[in-house]
């Protein structure tokens, strides 16, 4: 009776740390309390940390570059302001909406944003989301995505059966109300650490919303080589407005550099083969003109670049934003899924006119001694077509002409005074 006691005693234990390893902590969904107006529908499964996956190919690499960079400069268009945004949280949010569109017109659009065919985006974003999932002793990386929809409103099947098995998306019925938004806001919170640290104020819901659509994107990640705390310094930073004065983090790593005709660019690493490429306008070089996507991909290349010794003076710095991206999407051509009489998007629900009231983007970022700490969340607010009626108030002189079934005019008048 003892042995067995005891080798029970080891197989709940094996148990146990099977059931442990299985819950690595911050991989686990967020639990809501349901209620009469909200119910979570789906959890999905996440890519185990541990499994071997798929390499992101060259072509979507470069698709995503070429996104990041095509979009950039239509998002920092503010000038005298620090800017921080994801082009991987928009590019998926997208991705998302583009399963949605049944106008050929609009999925033309957002394919050509994309780069991809909704095929090939649909498998490239499930091979980017398994291998930017991980959390080690070295960092975190996570992406997280979410349908939410109005309580009863006809969702396609197929259409949430793509975003949880390809997404990994998670889907919630709720009431676009208080409860609803801070469901939303917590969901948000959860998967990014609490780093951006929303409120309902901070990202506003519309009550009319009928679905929204998001992702997050969370990114914590040490230093190959550390920055040592005794090294880090007071110094002036030139901006626009003149001298302003930073503490400087340094140290000296052997990185990508290159210098080219009016900037330099070299490149830092993090742990989990992470990295960070920098631009250094030459002195007198206004910044925004090196916002071009020739700039940008020339950077983003190590190819043209040399390996030597570089000696980082870097900012410590923490900042937020916030984007509003109707006008940059138009800019770049996204425009029919914005056209509220356009019906575009008929894969999430059959004759119900839905169109992109809101895209827009929160992220945040944190430059340390210990590493970068960065989030973001896109969201893609669609609401449904209202019918508009016309006041067609006849308080004054009109004309009126009576037909018959075919349209023949029978009779026409004119009225002056109807009390007379």
């Amino acid at each position: 009776m003892e042995r067995f006691l005891k080798l029970f005693a080891i197989v709940l234990l094996a148990f146990g740390i099977f059931i442990l390893s299985g819950c690595t902590e911050g991989t686990k969904p967020i639990a809501f309390k349901e209620t009469e107006n909200f119910k979570t529908l789906n959890h999905v499964t996440y890519p185990n940390l541990k499994a071997e996956t798929n390499p992101v190919s060259d072509d979507v690499v470069a698709a995503l570059k070429t996104f990041a960079v095509q979009t950039v400069p239509n998002i920092f268009e503010e000038r005298g302001k620090n800017h921080v945004y994801s082009p991987l949280s928009l590019y998926m949010a997208l991705a998302m909406l583009l399963e949605g569109v049944s106008d050929e017109e609009a999925r033309q659009e957002l394919e050509g944003l994309l780069g991809m065919e909704r095929e090939e985006s649909r498998a490239a974003m499930k091979t980017v989301y398994e291998n930017n999932f991980y959390k080690n002793k070295n960092g975190t990386l996570r992406l997280a995505n979410s349908i939410w929809f109005k309580k009863n409103y006809p969702i396609e099947e197929e259409y949430l059966r793509i975003l949880a098995e390809d997404y990994y998306a998670e889907s919630y019925q709720t009431l676009f109300d208080s409860e609803g938004h801070q469901n939303i806001i917590d969901w948000i919170n959860h998967y990014t650490e609490n780093f951006l640290e929303l409120t309902r104020d901070k990202f506003a819901v519309d009550a009319n919303t009928v679905i929204l659509l998001l992702n997050t994107i969370y990114f914590h990640n040490k230093w190959k080589t550390a920055f040592e705390k005794d090294r880090t310094q007071a110094g002036d930073f030139h901006s626009e407005k003149g001298a302003v004065s930073v503490q400087y983090m340094r140290h000296s790593v052997d990185g990508k550099y290159k210098r080219y005709v009016g900037y330099g660019v070299a490149e830092d690493y993090f742990e989990n083969n992470a990295s960070v490429t920098y631009i250094l306008p030459d002195e007198g070089v206004d910044v925004y003109n090196l916002l071009t996507p020739e700039v940008l991909i020339s950077a983003l290349d190590p190819a043209d670049k040399s390996t030597q010794k570089i000696d980082f003076s870097v900012p410590k710095f923490k900042y937020f934003s916030e984007f509003q991206l109707n006008e940059a999407l138009n800019k770049l051509g996204v425009e029919e899924v914005f056209n509220s009489g356009s019906n575009s998007l008929e894969l999430m629900s059959r004759g119900k006119g839905l169109f992109v009231s809101e895209v827009k983007q929160n992220a945040g970022i944190e430059f340390s001694e210990e590493g970068v700490k960065a989030a973001a969340v896109t969201g893609v607010i669609i609401k449904e077509s209202a019918v508009e009626s016309v006041n067609f108030r006849l308080d004054r002189p009109f004309i009126y002409i009576i037909k018959d079934a075919f349209g023949i005019p029978l009779f026409m008048g004119l009225v002056q005074n109807p009390a007379e």
